[in-house]
């Protein structure tokens, strides 16, 4: 059995206050009551706690409980979050993990900036949303914290619906695949290896509910995604360079890794990585390579015991006028 509580808070050195009564300007720039502008006094708070019972009933099942608060300011927009999760991890197999789970949450989105295309379309008020889920875990590889050869499917799908309790009808769909081998064995203990992930997910509303919650829609840019880009930093656009909406229906991004052993523990680190966002499923053109957005850069991994720490800069292969040249990257993991 084990308990654990998690906290983390950071707080921005700067902000803006509008004072009570005082007409204010969002972060889209457009001309607000100050009292729809909702301060954010930490740029990230998150407070966890959770219960991990192993062997439920006896069986290969392990059980858990997750209360969590999340105030998270992001690129274009807020949220103020508060849900429990029970779930359930059943091993039918060795390679096989099978998490069903529901979840309960109250989402007060915030701050959020919308494209004029598609505000009237845009359900951005407080929600109650119930969901259930399902993630099919299948790994192949050889090592946990840092393979060097094998196969690692992730699958997870999760439906919110008002006969669960939810105020709002959509799913949400999520495929990762990743692929780990070594290109040239150099000593017994080190080698070059190259590592592969496929990402691809797909949303849609139904029933009575208009839009999926602005907290809810994919995001694609940053360390998680495409390095080289701000967090959530990729928009679908329209051919004049205008965001269409907050958030994507739809995501199909890549990432790749060279590791080159140079000194003991310490790899040099190439990556390459490309994917775009999309306003509705009809958009999805993963093959349209032209459209797709890339991200190139180097750095150094250090292999410790629990798992690889990377660190080093990527480049905006095709940057656009107002984005940046880069992002420092830092990461831990695989991949």
């Amino acid at each position: 059995r084990r308990l654990t509580v998690y906290a983390k808070a950071s707080r921005r050195l700067r902000k803006k206050r509008v004072p009570d009564g005082v007409i204010g300007v969002d972060n889209a720039g457009n001309v607000v009551d100050s009292e729809q502008v909702k301060r954010t006094p930490f740029l990230e708070r998150r407070m966890t706690i959770e219960y991990f019972e192993p062997n439920f009933i006896k069986r290969t099942i392990d059980g858990r409980i997750i209360l969590k608060h999340e105030l998270l300011s992001r690129r274009q927009y807020g949220v103020e979050n508060y849900s429990i999760t029970s779930l359930v991890d059943w091993r039918p197999y060795r390679f096989l993990t099978y998490t069903p789970s529901y979840k309960i949450e109250y989402s007060d989105p915030f701050n959020i900036q919308i494209a004029n295309l598609t505000r009237r379309f845009d359900d951005t008020g407080p929600s109650r949303l119930h969901s259930t889920g399902h993630r099919f875990l299948f790994n192949f590889v050889d090592d946990t914290f840092n393979p060097s050869r094998g196969l690692r499917l992730d699958n997870n799908v999760d439906l919110y619906s008002k006969f669960l309790g939810s105020d709002k009808n959509f799913w949400v769909a999520m495929a990762e695949q990743t692929l780990y081998f070594q290109i040239f064995q150099l000593t017994r203990k080190s080698s070059v290896g190259l590592a592969f992930s496929l990402n691809t997910g797909f949303s849609s509303e139904f029933a009575d509910t208009l839009a999926i919650p602005v907290d809810k829609r994919f995001r694609v840019g940053g360390e998680a995604s495409v390095r080289g880009f701000a967090e959530d930093g990729i928009q679908p656009m329209d051919r004049n360079g205008t965001p269409l909406s907050n958030g994507g229906k739809s995501v199909f991004y890549f990432r790749s890794e060279l590791n080159v052993p140079i000194y003991g523990w310490i790899d040099l680190l190439g990556f390459f990585d490309g994917g775009n966002l999309y306003q509705t499923n009809s958009d999805y053109r993963p093959w349209d390579l032209v459209a797709l957005r890339y991200g190139a850069g180097a750095g150094f991994r250090l292999n410790t015991p629990v798992g690889p720490v990377k660190f080093g800069y990527a480049f905006v292969l095709d940057r656009k006028p107002g984005e940046d040249m880069g992002q420092i990257y830092f990461g831990v993991g695989p991949l």
